[in-house]
């Protein structure tokens, strides 16, 4: 497939996962189940499109790996599959992989107040602060660019495609409720990778996966096993005002932390 754009050049090349055949395409943020997305797709005549110099080519006939959040020219002809993720888990991970990336164990670590600091530092920074009074059309921007691979990744807790580009989610995969978000794409319910147990494998793979990830994989700390405990009520409550809109869109719960 060759599309010619009537729209402004872009130097840098933008990658999109492409399904003619079910006319989808996908947005995946970092953290979000991206690479089991990515997996399962490969099942269902997705392709790797390349949006540059005002074409969008075909690149391989394979789904690539990519967190691109962009649109191209008449994706409104298209249905659109996100993943997303509690943005309550999502730092929980995020403080956790930190403390897994360190040389060495900080005797005087406690998770309550090293998580508060670290909740105020990530949402507090003169960077994100700078991103956060940027409208609309700016954050658009950036997204075409494809400069926001180099951000930090908490600006993607604010970001859904309604707030940036006004456009809808037609089908959200979640990493909280994988199997009925799934279930949920006509496409895949009704194949015969569902019907014959191919997808329940691959997702009871991620989920024993995403549950193994706990504290005890992290040596020299006593870190609580679920990540609802993480939070008290200061720093649910600044997650929350950054991420409203993800939260809303995604439609978790305000209080999630606290189940």
């Amino acid at each position: 497939m060759e599309k010619n754009l009537n729209i402004m050049v872009c130097k840098e090349s933008i990658l999109f996962n492409i399904s003619e055949k079910h006319k989808t395409f996908t947005i995946t943020p970092p953290g979000t189940g991206s690479r089991t997305f990515c997996k399962i797709l490969d099942n269902f005549e997705f392709h790797t499109y390349e949006f540059c110099n005002n074409n969008l080519n075909l690149k391989k006939n394979k789904v690539s790996h990519n967190h691109t959040f962009s649109l191209f020219p008449n994706h409104e002809d298209y249905k659109l599959i996100m993943t997303g993720r509690n943005p309550y888990n999502r730092m929980v991970s995020k403080f956790r992989i930190i403390l897994q990336n360190e040389k060495q164990v900080n005797k005087n670590f406690n998770f309550k107040i090293d998580f508060t600091d670290f909740i105020y530092d990530q949402f507090y920074s003169d960077r994100i602060k700078k991103l956060n009074q940027l409208n609309r059309n700016e954050l658009s921007q950036l997204t075409k660019k494809d400069i926001l691979m180099d951000l930090d990744f908490i600006l993607y807790l604010s970001m859904t495609p309604n707030g940036v580009f006004d456009r809808k989610i037609d089908y959200k995969v979640r990493l909280d409720s994988l199997e009925e978000d799934y279930r949920s794409i006509d496409f895949i319910k009704n194949s015969d990778y569902y019907k014959n147990g191919l997808l329940d494998l691959v997702l009871s793979e991620k989920i024993g996966l995403h549950r193994l990830i706990s504290p005890h994989a992290i040596s020299g700390y006593n870190l609580p096993l679920h990540w609802q405990e993480y939070y008290t009520q200061e720093t649910a409550d600044i997650v929350y005002k950054f991420a409203s809109n993800y939260f809303n869109t995604f439609e978790f719960e305000k209080d999630s932390w606290e189940k």
